[in-house]
């Protein structure tokens, strides 16, 4: 029988009562994740390019984590450690090429007189926000079928409202939080900056895929 659709808050508390109930994985993994991204941004590479590889790997592969770590097996039994890792080992290539992709597509929105382009570029952020999502969770996917599987299924998914709507909502989550952190990063001390904003963009993408998750799983369950 199809079920009740779910409100935005009930979603959010879902979400963080996931993350609470499962705190401890949750602190290991936020704290590898860190240590990846630290260790990445201090590589003998230019500090820009160091930073922005830091971010483009830890980040993804956090939020990845998350996602399985906050729902559950498709039998509806908790998810074990071991086949969320398994998972995450399998399907990581997927989702820092979709997160990657995204990321070029972000930067053309910030370039200067393209308001026009920027319209465009925007609802196709929003629309194709569970990419990495579905590049994570959809079971029985051929590795040779996964992208153009998650891009199908999170632009099927963008075309009813309501979906559509929510996702919206998750992508001005990140652009606030974008801005939050670039206001932060400009009161560190210099020395901090870099670690300093790194660290509170891994903290900020674990609660913010824990909601993506979710959203991901409520969006996909039918409605009547």
């Amino acid at each position: 029988m199809p079920q009740q659709s779910t409100t935005l808050s009930a979603l959010l508390r879902e979400a963080f009562g996931r993350l609470r109930d499962r705190l401890g994985v949750t602190l290991g993994a936020t704290a590898i994740a860190c240590a990846i991204g630290l260790g990445i941004a201090r590589s003998p590479m230019q500090p820009l390019v160091a930073e922005s590889a830091a971010q483009l790997i830890a980040l993804p592969l956090i939020a990845s984590f998350i996602y399985l770590w906050v729902t559950d097996l498709p039998d509806g039994s908790p998810r074990p450690l071991k086949n969320a890792l398994e998972r995450l080992l399998e399907r990581s290539w997927a989702v820092l090429m979709i997160d990657l992709a995204l990321s070029l597509i972000q930067a053309l929105t910030t370039a200067p007189s393209m308001i026009l382009w920027d319209l465009l570029l925007v609802p196709l952020l929003a629309a194709t926000i569970y990419a990495d999502v579905s590049a994570t969770l959809d079971s029985d996917i051929p590795t040779i079928a996964l992208l153009p599987h998650a891009a199908a299924r999170t632009l099927s998914l963008a075309m009813h409202a309501r979906n559509f709507g929510r996702m919206c909502l998750l992508l001005a989550a990140q652009f606030g939080l974008q801005a939050i952190l670039l206001e932060i990063a400009v009161i560190l001390p210099h020395g901090l900056r870099a670690a300093g904003t790194l660290v509170l963009a891994i903290l900020a993408q674990v609660v913010l895929a824990a909601v993506t998750a979710r959203m991901f799983v409520e969006a996909s369950t039918p409605h009547p």
